[in-house]
């Protein structure tokens, strides 16, 4: 899946959707900036949420909380 995060509204959006809002407070994640010098967290917590899914929950999850994501396709 490609999911794209950016700017704090959608941040506490996809915060809420993979249900750790702690993350809105956190000082690794008060901007876009910090948020990127710190993906291994956030990927991390992406890849544990969408492993307890398929990808069509999560795509489903995540488009209900208006994040932009899609899956991807191999074109070999």
């Amino acid at each position: 899946m490609l999911i794209s995060v950016v700017g704090e509204p959608m941040f506490r959006r996809w915060a809420s959707a993979v249900r750790r809002e702690d993350l809105i407070n956190d000082p690794r994640c008060k901007d876009d900036l910090t948020r990127a010098d710190n993906h291994e967290l956030i990927t991390e917590i992406m890849n544990g949420w969408c492993a307890e899914r398929t990808r069509e929950q999560a795509i489903a999850a995540l488009e209900q909380a208006r994040v932009p994501c899609g899956p991807v396709y191999d074109s070999r």
